[in-house]
């Protein structure tokens, strides 16, 4: 276990730059958006008071009042961040490996020779992953009330709805797959999430092990899991009434751990005896 954990340690200690810039881009855009936000929806709310002789209240009532709910759903200043967060992170699935194999020392040599089992290294790798990705939707659930408190704290009662934490995040179609209110959702997004990794890493050591060969076999491969994810889907839509919602979320969770388990032993296999260094 201790070596696992040195490796995984390692592996965030060598992203760590990287990823607290991009946690503080997150916290500066985000925050910075809603000031820009008030003072723009402000310039409106005075101009169409001058205008059109209105007050604040009238305003409200002839074009609604604002809400932290809608600028988060439509505003890019809060979007743009989570969305690069993703895909640095998608980006990083790939570049954990390759910088190892592509590294003026070749760095992959010292992790294959370590006295470890090789799937600790893969282990460690794919840990790293998902810790990332549960650090970036932590650290969004962690800053959302303050923003959420600025936003009302920058515009008049009269002139917003205010929301609670969860309200928001139950209503807003990317943050309750992120945070989803049930367990079993919950339980459901991350696991086709570090199955998704799962098969990404196993492309990635086909690729090692045969080259160009195995980016075919790369390609077949995440096209058969898929199929193998979706075959419940279209079992379902043939006949929609022979599953139950439950039913057919319970199908879907042995599929994903039937690829899991597939893209485990398989990478397992191809760590071991096939990828070369």
């Amino acid at each position: 276990m201790m070596p696992f954990l040195k490796l995984v340690h390692y592996e965030l200690f060598r992203v760590r730059k990287m990823y607290l810039v991009m946690l503080g881009l997150t916290l500066v855009v985000q925050f910075a958006g809603i000031f820009v936000y008030a003072h723009s929806y402000m310039n409106r709310v005075q101009s169409a008071m001058k205008l059109q002789g209105i007050t604040q209240l009238e305003y409200a009532v002839k074009y609604q009042p604002a809400s932290f709910y809608q600028y988060s759903l439509n505003s890019i200043w809060f979007m743009a961040p989570i969305a690069m967060g993703a895909a640095i992170v998608a980006i990083y699935v790939f570049v954990i490996w390759y910088r190892d194999w592509y590294a003026k020392s070749i760095f992959i040599y010292r992790l294959m020779m370590l006295p470890v089992s090789r799937m600790a290294v893969y282990l460690a790798k794919l840990t790293t992953i998902m810790l990332l990705t549960l650090g970036l939707v932590a650290f969004e659930l962690l800053i959302l009330p303050f923003q959420n408190a600025l936003f009302e704290a920058r515009l008049p009662e009269v002139l917003r709805i205010p929301l609670t934490l969860t309200e928001i995040v139950a209503n807003h179609p990317l943050l309750k797959i992120l945070a989803p209110a049930q367990f079993i959702d919950f339980i459901l997004h991350y696991s086709m999430g570090l199955t998704a990794v799962t098969i990404l890493f196993t492309a990635i050591m086909m690729e090692r092990s045969y080259r160009l060969r195995g980016v075919i076999a790369g390609i077949i491969y995440g096209s058969l899991a898929l199929a193998i994810f979706l075959a419940p889907v279209f079992f379902s839509e043939m006949r929609p009434y022979l599953l139950y919602p439950k039913e057919l979320l319970a199908l879907e969770l042995v599929m994903v751990l039937i690829i899991l388990s597939g893209s485990g032993a398989l990478s397992s296999y191809l760590i071991k005896n096939k990828v070369t260094l």
